[in-house]
Parts: structure tokens; sequence; C-alpha cells
């Protein structure tokens, strides 16, 4: 049995439950279990699974920053479609996996980040080829927006973007929303 120090971060007790299902029967050893946000700062050499489930962008953004010397982290999201973690990928993140794809799937990412790899499940690949459009159209941006684009892929929230900038939060949404019309950003 290959042993692959892997930590798993969820919110959701319905989610732990079904993973540690899924990895009693597996070739993987899962070390931790975690529910505690602060549990999550102690774990330099696991590779880190975090739930996306019940938790909003700063909640992530907190994450990713504390574990910003971390890049095995594989984040598991019911939102791998959407987007919105694109600030995270930016934070070493070495893998993402849809909750839409199959268990297995799951444990083909920690083996391939453990590996050394990246793993980025199909449903990833148009949110990854827009991170490609986002910055080959750049120069679409006036030098405000681009500021605005560079705090947004960070995975700052607007408030902090405007503190930083020195500007109102209403002129932030402005630019935000310049910004997805101009790049075509939903």
């Amino acid at each position: 049995m290959r042993k692959i120090r892997v930590s798993i971060f969820s919110v959701q007790p319905v989610v732990i439950s079904s993973l540690k299902n899924f990895f009693s029967n597996s070739s993987l050893i899962i070390s931790n279990y975690i529910t505690n946000l602060k549990s999550l700062q102690n774990l330099s050499n696991d590779i880190i699974v975090i739930d996306d489930g019940s938790l909003n962008n700063n909640q992530m953004f907190n994450i990713t920053a504390g574990l910003s010397n971390i890049s095995n982290i594989i984040l598991f999201t019911a939102q791998a479609n959407k987007g919105y973690f694109v600030p995270f990928l930016f934070n070493k993140i070495g893998g993402i996996v849809s909750k839409k794809a199959e268990l297995h799937i799951l444990e083909k990412a920690i083996v391939k980040v453990s590996e050394g790899g990246n793993y980025f499940c199909n449903y990833t690949e148009e949110t990854l080829n827009n991170i490609d459009n986002i910055e080959s159209n750049k120069s679409l941006l006036t030098r405000s927006e681009c500021e605005v684009l560079d705090f947004m892929i960070k995975g700052y929230p607007n408030k902090k973007i405007a503190n930083l900038l020195y500007v109102s939060v209403d002129a932030i949404y402005s630019h935000v929303h310049n910004i997805k019309k101009k790049l075509d950003i939903n």
C-alpha cells in the first residue's frame, strides 16, 4: 500500500463520511480529516484536499493565503465549471477536481500531485482556457482596470482592492464590470 500523506478539509459531515468510506477501500492512506480551518496551518508536508462546500470567497482566499508556501493543494469543488476559483489558481493549487466527477478521479489527482504533477479535471478546461484569454487580452484594459484585475487574480475582495488603490468600492465595481465586459467573462 502506497503511503501518501493526505489531509482532507471539509466543514460538511456528509462529505467527510463519503470520502472516509471511499478511501477506506483505496490504496491511499488518509492521515487527517479536518473540519477546523486553524488546523490547516500545521500541514506543510501533506497533500491537502479542500472541499469548498460551504466556504465563501473570502474564506477560500484566507485559506489559500495562509497556505501560500504549499503547492500541493487540491480543490474539490462543485463550482469547477464556474470559474469562481480562478484567483486561487495563482496561489499554487496543484489540482482541481469537480464533485461531479467520480471519487476515483480525486484519488488519481492525489497520486498525480504527490508525484509533483498537476491535475485539472475536464470540467475545468474551459476555465483554464478563460485564464489564457484573460492574459492575452489584457491590452484591451486601461491601466486602472489592469491593476484591479491583478488584485482580483490574487483573490482580493472588492473592498480590500478599493482600500489598496485608495478609491471607492463603487469605482471597483465599475472596473470589475468593465473588465468582465471587455474580456467577455461571465
